[in-house]
């Protein structure tokens, strides 16, 4: 992989999650919201966005392992439960996620994602978008967190 550019630095990244959870606040708002982090770096992004909805709303937003869902994972019918993504590629992972959550009977299951690319398949598209991204032919993107990662970063790297 080579390094071609930085998308987002620290203090981008930091506005965009204030936005994502802004945005996630208003569509959301008198229902009670639960956030289910399907991986390590998405934990350290649900984690933050419930935090800035508490300071907004105070209201409290329950942040759930994915891996720790199983079919008696159940919350009440007034519930919205949103599964966070890091990075949204081809969204099959993600797709087979919110079939598990919606036997939770949920009010709605909807999809979160920090950056979501040009890349996905689903018949469906993310409903909270902090950034959408182009990429070429052979690029990635990559998405750095803190305390995952030495940096709090978004980069784009040529395979």
């Amino acid at each position: 992989m080579t390094f071609k550019q930085t998308i987002l630095t620290e203090s981008q990244m930091r506005k965009c999650a204030i936005a994502l959870s802004n945005k996630i606040s208003s569509l959301t708002k008198g229902q009670d919201l639960v956030l289910v982090a399907r991986c390590a770096r998405a934990r350290i992004l649900a984690l933050d966005i419930a935090k800035t909805i508490k300071m907004l709303e105070d209201k409290p937003v329950m942040v759930v392992d994915f891996d720790r869902v199983d079919n008696d994972f159940v919350v009440s019918n007034k519930t919205t439960i949103i599964l966070v993504e890091d990075v949204f590629y081809t969204g099959r992972s993600a797709s087979d996620c919110v079939d598990k959550l919606r036997n939770a009977k949920a009010a709605r299951v909807e999809l979160a994602s920090f950056i979501c690319t040009n890349k996905n398949d689903l018949p469906y598209d993310y409903h909270h978008v902090a950034m959408r991204i182009e990429l070429g032919a052979g690029e990635i993107v990559a998405l750095s967190v803190k305390p995952v990662d030495v940096k709090n970063a978004v980069e784009i790297y040529s395979l």
